[in-house]
């Protein structure tokens, strides 16, 4: 049902929004941004529900979900300073990464770099801690603990 209603919301926004891709080549990367960004939203306020109203749900999905973003907050928080206030505002508030290098004075290569530099850093402490295995879309199917030495 989540997937139905999320394509639904993917196509509305192409067909409202579509216009604005300069680049034709890049539908399929700004189809996939789009419904990235409706998942975000969609946990975000099912966060805000399950704070007010306990979820007694036992879907296995909903507590990995849940689980694998408490790590992944967790690890965000292990970050410098510099790096995870970037990450918080590109990827959490969804704020342009144009928007972000003004405000922090930056140039917007500067800016995208050092995005990049602590993606890249989260992913590498993640893959410390964490056995991770992803589909060919990216998506986080498996996370395990990995218990004692690397």
């Amino acid at each position: 049902m989540l997937a139905e209603d999320i394509a639904q919301e993917v196509f509305l926004r192409y067909r409202s929004r579509g216009t604005q891709l300069k680049d034709p080549a890049k539908l399929r990367n700004w189809l996939f941004r789009i419904a990235i960004h409706l998942l975000a939203d969609h946990y975000r306020a099912r966060q805000k529900t399950m704070a007010v109203v306990p979820d007694q749900s036992t879907d296995p999905d909903a507590d990995f979900t849940s689980c694998a973003a408490d790590c992944l907050r967790e690890e965000l928080q292990s970050l410098p300073e510099t790096y995870r206030s970037l990450l918080q505002k590109a990827e959490l508030e969804n704020i342009a990464q144009i928007e972000l290098a003004r405000q922090f004075q930056l140039s917007y290569s500067g800016l995208k770099s050092r995005v990049q530099r602590g993606r890249k850093m989260l992913r590498d402490r993640l893959e410390q801690k964490y056995r991770l295995e992803a589909d060919t879309y990216g998506n986080i199917v498996r996370c395990e603990a990995r218990v004692g030495p690397k």
